[in-house]
């Protein structure tokens, strides 16, 4: 896999940072845009973002990668000398791979700015008040956010822009209010990259990072799990992002994995502390921010930690409670299941950490919880193979169009 060139230009949106990719399968390109002010400081002298972006991609089929522009002496080092063993190690699913090109040590010019992504949610915010409000040497104080869309808004590119702009909207509400600069990057380093997007969505945020170390000396990636409560796994690379981040670094940026040491519910617990911050928080996947539909499952969980810490009279200002309060029994037999991988290998530990503090903190769980597991282990194991094997019949009987226009029929209802 080869990364032939790297070229910055203007568009009419901007600029733009591409590089050309080519390997045995197929050849693409990758590029990040963002506005003139903030494209300037693209990194086209070296090869780093596209390196990190191609990683999993190019481990997963054990091919190479082949750079004609020199890459960051500190970054090839570590990613040949740490990242590549550990995930070789953590997954047969990866190849040991070498990277050949040239290096270069020397430093560049540096706007020298600090900052960190404002999703808005539980990790983001909390991030924030830690690194930001809360920080005690102005070097490592977050002055500056940043909202990118590289594929945590679906592949499709015309919903995937409608669900972006929202979000940037709501970003840029917070940034008015609060007084930091907004720093939007779109690329299609999401899509041109055939890998799940869970299991490589590190690399490629990270990616985005590298592209403008020439403004970030300093970059707070919110970790989404606990450092003492998380295993990493192949299946989601935020397990593992402690690890990563320490190894993507440049001479030019520092990476860091920002409140690690802090559970879920502590993070919940320092936003409350800030109400100002608090009234933003968006954990919601199917809702418009700043509306959380209260349905999902982040929702859930983090209006659990809020009733845990009895702060119910804060999630009414900001989530639909109606599902919560009606099922909240249940929720928690939902909570006690899922705190097993073998049940749900990717939130077993923030629901772990949840059932932990009630433990430490001697809250008992609502009467008649135990009545509901047989139900929520049905809807954990049983449900899904149950309804794709009556789906295989019924297209035996009555064939597969018979079967469409039955679910078609059920979803208009």
């Amino acid at each position: 896999m080869i990364i032939e060139s790297i070229k910055k230009q203007n568009t009419d949106n901007g600029v733009r940072l591409t590089a050309q990719i080519t390997s045995d399968r197929q050849s693409f390109e990758i590029w990040y845009e963002a506005s003139s002010e903030i494209g300037y400081y693209f990194c086209d002298e070296r090869a780093d973002a596209f390196v990190v972006a191609l990683m999993p991609y190019a481990m997963s089929i054990g091919e190479d990668i082949i750079s004609n522009v020199p890459i960051s002496a500190q970054l090839k080092h570590s990613l040949v000398k740490s990242q590549i063993p550990y995930m070789v190690k953590l997954s047969q699913k990866y190849h040991n791979i070498s990277i050949i090109s040239e290096i270069n040590s020397d430093k560049l010019e540096s706007a020298n700015h600090v900052g960190t992504s404002i999703s808005c949610g539980v990790d983001s915010l909390s991030t924030l008040v830690w690194e930001g409000l809360l920080a005690d040497e102005s070097r490592y104080k977050i002055d500056s956010l940043t909202l990118f869309n590289a594929g945590h808004y679906g592949n499709n590119q015309e919903i995937s822009e409608k669900k972006f702009s929202v979000h940037f909207q709501n970003a840029t509400d917070f940034c008015n209010e609060h007084g930091y600069q907004l720093i939007r990057v779109d690329s299609n380093v999401g899509s041109v990259l055939p890998n799940e997007f869970v299991s490589s969505v590190s690399f490629l945020i990270l990616s985005v990072v590298l592209s403008l170390q020439k403004y970030f000396s300093v970059y707070y990636f919110a970790s989404t799990y606990c450092l003492f409560q998380s295993e990493p796994i192949f299946e989601d690379s935020e397990s593992y992002d402690f690890i990563t981040t320490q190894n993507v670094g440049t001479e030019n940026i520092r990476i860091i994995s920002a409140c690690g040491e802090k559970t879920r519910i502590e993070k919940v617990k320092l936003l409350t502390e800030h109400p100002s911050i608090f009234k933003h928080v968006f954990p919601c996947v199917n809702g418009n921010p700043p509306h959380n539909c209260g349905y999902c499952e982040k929702c859930r969980y983090t209006i659990m930690a809020l009733d845990l810490l009895g702060r119910m009279d804060l999630a009414e200002t900001i989530f639909d409670l109606s599902y919560y309060k009606k099922n909240r029994t249940s929720l928690y037999a939902f909570m006690l299941l899922h705190q097993s991988r073998r049940i749900d290998i990717v939130n077993a530990p923030i629901y772990r950490e949840l059932r932990q503090y009630m433990k430490e903190n001697r809250i008992r769980l609502p009467f008649g919880t135990v009545l509901f597991l047989p139900y929520q282990y049905y809807r954990a194991t049983m449900r899904l193979p149950i309804r794709h094997f009556i789906r295989r019949l019924l297209q035996s009987v009555l064939g597969e169009k018979a079967v469409g226009k039955l679910k078609h029929k059920r979803e208009d209802a």
